[in-house]
């Protein structure tokens, strides 16, 4: 559900249900995820946070950043994840 809201606002968002986390290889922030992570990256750990947050989930996703454009954010999810 997570993934899909964040596709439904730019994002592309793929779950990983083994690695218990989300990939993000398609960021709507484009350039400024890679040249200011610290702000955009909080921002969209927020957005996640919400998102989680809105399903009763507990936990704090961790978002690795990409050092490259061309690279996925990563999303690790302290939460059982699942196809619905």
């Amino acid at each position: 559900a997570v993934a899909r809201a964040l596709t439904g606002i730019g994002f592309h968002t793929v779950v990983d249900l083994d690695g218990r986390r989300l990939l993000t290889p398609l960021c709507p922030f484009g350039d400024a995820a890679t040249g200011h992570p610290e702000v955009i990256c909080s921002l969209d750990q927020g957005i996640v946070s919400g998102l989680f947050e809105s399903m009763s989930e507990s936990g704090e996703p961790v978002l690795r950043p990409h050092d490259l454009a061309a690279d996925a954010c990563v999303t690790d999810v302290p939460v059982t994840i699942g196809r619905r």
